[in-house]
C-alpha cells in the first residue's frame, strides 16, 4: 500500500516543488506477525514464532530465514520506488537514503537475545546506510557514524541552513571523519552511551551495567565519568526548564 500511494504521489504531485517523503516499511520488524505471507525464496523458515519457548539452545536458522524472507521482500518494494522515480526522471535531483531504525539479534552470542531493543549490542545497533546522492561518486564510508548525523547533513548541504550543527543536533555531518567517540541509544525503558569498547547501561532507578560490544559483563569495570559527563551534557543540551513564580492569596 505505500508503495502504490507513493506511486501516485509522484503521478499527481506538482512538478514545480521540490518534495521529502518518508515511506517507512515494518515488514521485518513484524517478521513474526502470524498473517505475515513472507515464506520465500529462503529456507527453512518457521512457519509459526513461539518466542516464549526460546532458550539459548534454540535453532536460530529458521527464524533468520523468516527475518531474511521479511527483509527480501523489502527489498523488492525498494525497488520499485526506485524504479518509479527512474520512469519520472528524478535520479538526477533526487537524494535516496536507505537505512533502518535498529537491528534484530537471534541469539549470536548464545545469550538469549532473539529480539531488539533487549541489549545494545551491535547485532540490534548496526543498521545499513546507503545512500544515493547525485553528483557523489559511490564510494564506502568505514567510520563510525549514527543517525543523528544525518539532519544536519541535509540541513546544511541540501537545505543551506548556516547554523553551526550543535544548535539543532548532537549529530555531525555524514561526509566528515572523526568527533563520534561515543553515542546515546535509547530503549523503551533505558539508555545506553555507547563506545567501540564498551556500553554503559543506565536503568530508569539509577543502577547501571558495564558490558563488552557483544553484551556480556565487563567484571570490575569502572565507569569512564568524563565521557558520562559530556552524555549527559548531550542529553540535557536542548531541555530548558522555565522556571515562574507563582503568588498563592488564602481566600
Amino acid at each position: 500500500q505505500i508503495t502504490k500511494e507513493f506511486a501516485n504521489f509522484l503521478d499527481k504531485r506538482d512538478k514545480k516543488h521540490p518534495f521529502f517523503s518518508f515511506l517507512f516499511y515494518d515488514a521485518a520488524h513484524n517478521y513474526c506477525e502470524p498473517e505475515t505471507p513472507h515464506q520465500k525464496p529462503f529456507a527453512p523458515a518457521i512457519a509459526a514464532c513461539e518466542r516464549f519457548s526460546l532458550t539459548p539452545d534454540s535453532p536460530r536458522m529458521p527464524y533468520v530465514n523468516r527475518y531474511h524472507n521479511a527483509v527480501y521482500f523489502v527489498d523488492g518494494e525498494v525497488q520499485k520506488i526506485l524504479n518509479e522515480l527512474q520512469k519520472h526522471h528524478l535520479y538526477k535531483n533526487t537524494i535516496v537514503i536507505i537505512t533502518a531504525d535498529h537491528g534484530e539479534q537471534f541469539n549470536d552470542q548464545r545469550m538469549n537475545y532473539w529480539d531488539h531493543a533487549s541489549a545494545y549490542t551491535p547485532y540490534q545497533l548496526h543498521v545499513p546506510l546507503l545512500i544515493y546522492w547525485p553528483g557523489h561518486k559511490p564510494r564506502k564510508y568505514n567510520y563510525f557514524t549514527t543517525h543523528y548525523d544525518i539532519a544536519p547533513t541535509l540541513m546544511k548541504a541540501v537545505l543551506g541552513c548556516a547554523n553551526p550543527a550543535l544548535d539543532y543536533s548532537v549529530g555531525h555531518a555524514l561526509f566528515k571523519k572523526g568527533g563520534r567517540p561515543f553515542f546515546i541509544a535509547g530503549s523503551y525503558a533505558d539508555y545506553a552511551v555507547v563506545t567501540k569498547k564498551r556500553i554503559t547501561r543506565i536503568y530508569q532507578g539509577g543502577d547501571y551495567a558495564i558490558n563488552y560490544p557483544n553484551g556480556r559483563h565487563m567484571i570490575g569495570a569502572q565507569l569512564e565519568v568524563h565521557t558520562l559527563q559530556k552524555a549527559y551534557k548531550q542529553l540535557n543540551q536542548y531541555f530548558h526548564q522555565k522556571r515562574s513564580r507563582h503568588s498563592h492569596q488564602a481566600p
